[in-house]
């Protein structure tokens, strides 16, 4: 193809709608920065009062997003657009304590003929009037003269004192300009990620691929006639479906250490009689600490010596025998005289499907390790188990 062939179409720039995509992208990569933010009793609500909502219980926080990048000021269109908006949705939703942000690229400007002083732009003035009864009154004055606001904002102003327009109308209200590009929101989102999945062990590579799942969500949830919403228990879910490793139990020792091996091939074989699949959960049962002894206990010096070096000959000791008979105790003072780390689990009160589980966890976490990591899981796991003469 040659250069000629590659050409554009000479067509009308008028029709073209890469500015309306590009302010879309942008509104959606907030919605799910403000996502992320949510707190467990929070919902968020895409394309409802405003480019998304953010509600929590009584209080109310209505986002318009703009990818705009200009001055604007007290008598800017979108300024007086926002003031209006907000004006009804206050109105309209008497029973909540309704906030409004305009979140914008755009900079602060100063109005013509400088009517808040020289070099004072009225947004700013605006943000800091908390308390100035002159000042609430000069901004209140300003957008009157200026016939820009609503009828009912302009009758709200005109009858008002300063105390309740700055309560009632200022307070509420945010401009949030100079906002970042969307590379910068992206990016942050990325971290929250990475820092999400890390309190769970996860690899921030895979915990950065979730971006693209909570984008298409988010994109198709906006879209939706009807429920659209967002959750903390929502990104939760998404989150653990696409970092969450699930297998057939016929395979998932094939690749871990053979004593461990033989350990869970005896379990599952006491324990279940079917292949059915288990999902390992992000979240870990297995501790990396040794519980405390009593400070009674017996040394047991040549028994543990004695274990200890079949522990160092073989690579794995079962201790079994039946309940309160000292197994746990034995198993801590031969983890506390070892100088290696150790990986501890109890199955006390615990299901026999929930034994493989944890043991199944404690095969993949042994498996993560660089270095060499003993394992303890003392506890009568059940009677068909302990029998095992040959373990």
């Amino acid at each position: 193809m040659t250069d000629k062939e590659r050409q554009l179409l000479n067509a009308n720039p008028d029709r073209q709608a890469s500015d309306s995509l590009r302010g879309y992208l942008y509104q959606i990569w907030h919605s799910v920065n403000a996502w992320l933010d949510l707190a467990d009793d929070e919902i968020l609500y895409l394309e409802g009062a405003e480019d998304f909502d953010r509600i929590s219980g009584e209080t109310a926080t209505a986002v318009q997003v703009k990818d705009s990048k200009h001055n604007i000021t007290l008598r800017s269109q979108e300024v007086n657009d926002a003031i209006n908006h907000y004006w009804e949705l206050r109105t309209n939703n008497p029973d909540r304590r309704v906030k409004f942000r305009l979140l914008t690229r755009s900079n602060i400007g100063i109005e013509r003929g400088n009517p808040f002083g020289t070099g004072k732009p009225g947004l700013q003035v605006w943000s800091r009037c908390s308390g100035d009864e002159a000042t609430i009154t000069k901004l209140s004055e300003f957008l009157q003269s200026e016939r820009k606001i609503s009828d009912e904002v302009k009758d709200f102003l005109n009858k008002s004192e300063p105390k309740e327009i700055y309560e009632l109308l200022i307070e509420p209200i945010t401009w949030e300009t100079n906002s970042k590009p969307a590379s910068f929101v992206e990016q942050s989102i990325r971290k929250k990620l990475v820092h999400h999945g890390d309190r769970y062990s996860i690899p921030y590579s895979d915990a950065e691929k979730i971006v693209d799942h909570l984008l298409k969500e988010a994109l198709t949830v906006a879209t939706q006639e009807q429920n659209r919403e967002l959750s903390r228990e929502h990104f939760l879910k998404i989150f653990a479906e696409n970092t969450r490793v699930s297998f057939p139990i016929q395979n998932s020792t094939a690749h871990q250490p053979i004593e461990l091996k033989i350990v869970l091939d005896h379990i599952k074989d006491a324990l279940l009689a079917d292949s059915s699949e288990i999902n390992i959960d992000i979240k870990s049962p297995i501790q990396n600490t040794i519980p405390p002894l009593n400070p009674n206990v017996i040394p047991r010096t040549n028994l543990i010596t004695s274990i200890q070096a079949k522990l160092q000959s073989e690579g794995i000791v079962v201790i079994h025998g039946g309940t309160d008979r000292g197994k746990t105790t034995i198993a801590t003072l031969i983890a506390q005289d070892a100088s290696t780390p150790w990986l501890w689990r109890g199955f006390k009160k615990r299901k026999p499907f929930q034994v493989l589980q944890h043991l199944n966890q404690l095969a993949i976490e042994i498996g993560d390790h660089f270095s060499p990591v003993n394992c303890n899981y003392p506890q009568k796991l059940d009677s068909r188990i302990r029998d095992h003469s040959d373990w």
